[in-house]
Order: structure tokens, then sequence, then C-alpha cells
């Protein structure tokens, strides 16, 4: 499972949803390792259900930073 410090997070009333800041920890080609998958935020364990990234063409590289999107319960 992957693990990340958030460097920091901000919550998205309207979506119903936290955004965390991290450092990716890889080089990458896409985010197929990430969405819909369980990571480790802070030592607490959520499912990434997006990624907020600058777009552009792949690769993005390790400690580039992105948002990882957590669905908060209702």
């Amino acid at each position: 499972m992957k693990s990340f410090k958030s460097l920091s997070d901000f919550y998205v009333e309207s979506k119903g949803y936290h955004i965390y800041a991290v450092e990716l920890d890889k080089t990458v080609e896409d985010f197929k390792d990430y969405k819909d998958h369980k990571v480790l935020i802070n030592d607490n364990e959520v499912t990434c259900c997006g990624i907020e990234f600058f777009a552009h063409a792949p690769p993005w590289t390790k400690g580039e930073k992105i948002g990882i999107c957590v669905q908060m319960p209702t």
C-alpha cells in the first residue's frame, strides 16, 4: 500500500471530498496504481477516488505534487 505525508489538505464541501496535497513517490506514466486503491495518508487508510494533477504529457516525475481526492463518508 502506498504511503504519503500530506503537505496540505482541504475539504471541497460541494463535492463531499478531501484533497490531500502529496509528493509522488515514483515517476509514473498514469495514475492507475492510485485511483480506486487504498493508500495511507498521514498513517490513515483511505481510498483514492481521484487525482488532481498538472495537465501535461507523461511522465509525472517523482517528487511532483499531486492531489489525492478522498470521498468522505456522509
